[in-house]
């Protein structure tokens, strides 16, 4: 658990925007740029009210779900608390602001990706260590 609260982070994707980096159910990755605020969202989502509230059905306290709407590619989310890896709030009040924080998630999205690229090289490695310590024990019978 991140020990984020759900009230915390709901209050300030209610209020405002934040870049997001959380573990979706099928284990995958999503860096995105959310928010809750029709304000906001109007910006950039046609009947963003609509859109939310589709997904805001399925979404409550209970389950630990917050459902929100992806400013980069205008469609509705939703992920569970427990899963959130990173939020940080993103102010946009112009298109400017909005411009800025669409390059800063995608530079989020290449910090993580580079992460997870050395994470990768870095198993893989110890994998091939473990192969070649194995081989290296086993006496071959010819």
């Amino acid at each position: 658990m991140n020990g984020l609260r759900y009230e915390d982070v709901f209050t300030l994707l209610d209020s405002g925007a934040a870049i997001l980096v959380f573990l979706k159910a099928n284990g995958d990755v999503r860096v995105m740029l959310g928010t809750r605020s029709l304000a906001i969202a109007s910006k950039v989502i046609q009947n963003p009210g609509y859109l939310l509230q589709s997904h805001d059905k399925r979404c409550n306290r209970s389950n630990r779900n917050i459902a929100l709407l992806d400013l980069e590619i205008s469609e509705p989310r939703s992920f569970k608390i427990d899963r959130l890896v990173y939020i940080t709030k993103v102010d946009i009040n112009t298109p400017k602001d909005l411009s800025n924080a669409l390059e800063k998630i995608n530079k989020v999205r290449e910090e993580y990706e580079k992460h997870m690229n050395e994470l990768d090289t870095y198993e893989e490695k110890e994998r091939q260590e473990e192969v070649n310590d194995l081989f290296a024990s086993e006496s071959t019978p010819w």
